[in-house]
């Protein structure tokens, strides 16, 4: 990695509830990145299952817990926007994981081309029966109008992309 990204902090926004048989997976897979220099503000969006306690056993330098009263996966985002210190932010909902490299690859996508705005990727829903567990690669959406595209139809999922905190305070959020 270049000098110029290999440091920069990534805020990862985890929001939880009633979470708490997931939690071991999600939070490991962060715990397992390649690429280290990151802070997991989780967000307990009021669980009734233990999801608050063992997030807070689980807090440290790096793992900040936000406890709010049930508002939705939305609130508890913007929540843990609000805490974000890092010049990246990536989500990751409570009952997802990421494969070991994914912070690092993302960051390297920011390395290879340091003018855009996010980068995303294809994902796996691991599990899954009758087929329905294949790898999904999304199809390329480096186009001339490549926003429209994106908005128009959006077909990767909120854990799959890494962007600028500095974007998303640009779009007004």
């Amino acid at each position: 990695m270049s000098k110029s990204l290999d440091s920069e902090l990534i805020s990862i926004i985890m929001p939880c509830f009633n979470a708490v048989a997931h939690l071991p997976k999600s939070v490991g897979s962060i715990l397992a990145q390649t690429y280290s220099n990151w802070e997991l503000i989780t967000v307990d969006d009021g669980s009734s299952d233990g999801t608050l306690a063992w997030l807070e056993s689980q807090a440290d330098q790096r793992i900040r817990v936000i406890s709010q009263p049930n508002r939705g996966v939305s609130s508890a985002r913007n929540a843990g926007l609000a805490e974000a210190k890092g010049h990246f932010v990536a989500f990751l909902d409570a009952d997802d994981t990421w494969a070991s490299c994914f912070l690092e690859r993302m960051v390297g996508a920011f390395e290879a081309d340091p003018s855009i705005g996010l980068a995303y990727c294809g994902w796996q829903n691991v599990g899954l029966l009758g087929g329905r567990g294949a790898p999904y690669i999304p199809e390329n959406h480096e186009v001339l109008d490549k926003k429209a595209i994106l908005l128009a139809s959006n077909r990767w999922p909120i854990h799959g992309c890494l962007t600028t905190r500095k974007l998303i305070a640009s779009a007004g959020v």
